[in-house]
């Protein structure tokens, strides 16, 4: 995601923006499956469920993204992926896992 970051601030080509989406988003498919695949404890289970579905459906806006074959349908269809954050659902997993700190682009938890 940093790359990603970095090459819309250095205002690279779209399509240089395209390929740094594409890497995102085959990290981000490693990472879904090994959730899902991982045997959670029964408590953390269902947050580790919703977390899988939202990550599922930011995939299908990610994937429409690094498929655009303009700038403007690049631009339009970045600018939805990136609008549906997972941070909520991620950080629901950390706080019943007990760890404090949110890891990547999310905020830490505060305590409830």
């Amino acid at each position: 995601m940093n790359a990603l970051i970095a090459s819309g601030d250095a205002r690279d080509p779209w399509m240089k923006q395209r390929d740094a989406l594409s890497k995102v988003f085959e990290a981000d498919e490693v990472e879904t499956v090994e959730l899902a695949g991982t045997a959670w404890p029964v408590d953390v289970r269902p947050l580790v469920d919703r977390f899988v579905q939202v990550k599922l459906a930011h995939r299908q806006a990610m994937s429409d993204a690094t498929h655009a074959t303009t700038e403007a349908e690049f631009v339009r269809l970045a600018d939805q992926a990136l609008a549906q954050p997972e941070c909520q659902e991620a950080n629901a997993v950390r706080t019943a896992l007990g760890l404090g700190e949110a890891g990547g682009d999310c905020p830490t938890p505060t305590p409830s």
